[in-house]
């Protein structure tokens, strides 16, 4: 019955969603549809996490276990002692399921509602950033297909780190994008007035906090990072004219640039030290494992008695 009345629910979002590319102008506005829609989609699925008990295995059962024993301080709950990736889920799960246990609970109910809240909150960043960086129809558009991407619907009873990773790196999008705008803006002013200054600490927090717990989750903030400031660099150098903007403020906002850009780098290379060692702290070193065996997920061995990263 719940299988069904998802699948009612998405075909109904679904014809909603096609009238708001060219709704009629005096009636329902894109955004009251697009609001309505995805909290009718979400009260759905926490409808579904309420009622239905998962049970973690494999790597979920892992960074869950990991992350209870970090918040309990119980480090006995963590048996693997020679699997050679320990460490890295260990990182995994203090910034994710550490914190859901240590905050507000151990219990599995927990962690499938902050996953709900992190998927919503993906959501609407994700429709803000699109209509910020295009227009409003393409992120009507981008909402069905969002939604529709498996981890969205599958995963929420999970402890899976694709859920918080999917979050800070969208925060991490909107955060350049925000900083873009920003920086135009400040192109065109005379002097970096205090509350200029404050705005731009703020962005650049947002930003480094969200690139170091991106690089914790997933690893790869660094393309993240990459592909958001080149993007939104371009973005800057279309939308002024060099023949309009002095030298002075082009320094400013280099300098500006410049400093965010050590803040992200040295707020992400110290969460990591102060995540590592606190698990050496605990733990005994981790055997020796080479990048080409993280990077593969392969056997090393060709009679796969070794100790192995698929293993």
């Amino acid at each position: 019955t719940l299988s069904l009345a998802l699948i009612a629910l998405a075909i109904l979002s679904g014809r909603e969603w096609l009238k708001w590319i060219c709704p009629p102008p005096e009636k329902h506005p894109r955004f009251t549809r697009a609001a309505l829609t995805i909290a009718a989609r979400y009260a759905v699925k926490t409808i579904w996490v309420m009622n239905i008990e998962t049970t973690q295995i494999g790597d979920y059962e892992k960074y869950f276990r990991y992350g209870k024993a970090i918040a309990c301080d119980n480090w006995n709950l963590i048996q693997d002692e020679h699997w050679p990736t320990r460490i890295l889920y260990l990182q995994r799960a203090s910034v994710y399921t550490n914190l859901i246990a240590r905050l507000i609970s151990p219990d599995p109910i927990a962690l499938e509602l902050v996953n709900l809240l992190l998927q919503l909150l993906t959501t609407i960043l994700t429709a803000w950033l699109t209509a910020r960086m295009f227009n409003n129809t393409v992120a009507l558009i981008t909402l069905p297909l969002l939604s529709l991407y498996p981890a969205f619907w599958y995963s929420p009873t999970l402890a899976t780190p694709q859920i918080p990773g999917f979050f800070w790196m969208t925060l991490v999008w909107a955060g350049v994008e925000t900083l873009r705008t920003y920086l135009q803006k400040l192109l065109q002013q005379s002097k970096l007035t205090p509350a200029l200054t404050l705005q731009w600490a703020l962005i650049t927090t947002v930003i480094a906090a969200a690139t170091a717990l991106l690089q914790q989750q997933k690893s790869f903030a660094p393309f993240v990072g990459f592909a958001a400031v080149s993007t939104c660099t371009i973005a800057l150098l279309r939308s002024e004219k060099p023949t309009m903007v002095s030298v002075k403020n082009l320094l400013r906002v280099a300098l500006l640039v410049l400093i965010t850009a050590v803040i992200t780098i040295q707020t992400t290379r110290h969460l990591a030290a102060f995540t590592q060692q606190n698990i050496l702290n605990h733990l005994s070193m981790t055997p020796p494992v080479s990048e080409i065996e993280y990077l593969s997920s392969i056997d090393s061995s060709t009679d796969g008695s070794a100790q192995t990263v698929s293993n």
